[in-house]
């Protein structure tokens, strides 16, 4: 056996983790993209914890108003358009309130070479480094 088959990635030890948090958190709220393609990987989210939703701006609003309720809400999102579609959402919504809302981008302009220069950017970093009340981890 290789090293190389021993490697796991980012998001298989990501959606470990969210499996295991919204199963120990009584308030986790997690919110995904109906067309999310890595569902397979979060199947297991318990079904009255899991919210999916069509668009950015609905997912982005949505989660704004559980953090408002008292919910420790993830949105998990599969591109990093979601920080410049929804920008202004993020912005107004979340940011400024400063609620507890946690943004995951599966695939951000950092590790999105081989769909080419539209979609390799760094925008999506540099919008959400600029907003206040921002933390952003790469």
């Amino acid at each position: 056996m290789t090293e190389m088959n021993n490697m796991v990635s980012t998001w298989d030890i990501f959606c470990k983790y969210i499996l295991e948090y919204a199963a120990k958190e009584a308030d986790a709220a997690i919110i995904l993209k109906d067309s999310f393609a890595a569902f397979d990987a979060l199947n297991d989210i318990p079904k009255n914890k899991i919210l999916k939703l069509t668009s950015d701006d609905a997912m982005i609003l949505a989660a704004a108003g559980l953090a408002v309720s008292g919910k420790k809400t993830w949105i998990i999102s599969e591109s990093s358009a979601i920080t410049s579609t929804g920008y202004g959402q993020i912005r107004e919504a979340v940011a400024i309130p400063s609620l507890p809302v946690r943004i995951v981008v599966a695939e951000t302009g950092l590790c999105k070479g081989q769909d080419g220069v539209g979609r390799n950017i760094l925008e999506d970093t540099s919008l959400m480094r600029a907003l206040p009340n921002m933390s952003v981890f790469i």
